[in-house]
């Protein structure tokens, strides 16, 4: 078997929380997606210690990209990224890659893709690193 690697990528983005709606809009519009909001209570509690009430996601099977945006500072006022405490929120991408070469597409580009997009972003986005 061919080992393949998912690869991570974690942005944090500069918008006022009443712009987060605009925000998902611009996602929307830069990815060619719609983002989903899901306030399920299981899902979020996968985002322990962290206590979210919604987050924004898609997963396009074509391309095997998964998008997530997330509050940085949760409900309780904690944190999860304290370095970038004046980034109100997290954009997190993941490329699958078994699923994106099972639907002929290059993991390379879509990474590619992903920061294109960020790009076009209306607010200042931060790439923060690529974790596991």
């Amino acid at each position: 078997t061919v080992e393949t690697m998912d690869t991570n990528t974690l942005y944090v983005i500069s918008c006022p929380l009443p712009d987060e709606k605009k925000l998902v809009k611009a996602i929307d519009s830069a990815f060619d997606r719609k983002l989903s909001l899901s306030k399920n209570t299981s899902l979020l509690n996968g985002y322990r210690p962290q206590i979210l009430d919604h987050i924004w996601f898609n997963l396009r099977k074509a391309d095997g990209l998964y998008i997530e945006l997330r509050h940085n500072r949760d409900t309780e006022g904690r944190l999860e990224l304290p370095d970038y405490a004046n980034h109100s929120l997290i954009l997190f991408t993941r490329v699958n890659e078994s699923l994106a070469v099972a639907n002929g597409a290059n993991p390379s580009e879509v990474q590619n893709y992903v920061a294109s997009c960020v790009s076009l972003l209306p607010y200042e986005a931060l790439l923060v690193g690529n974790p596991e």
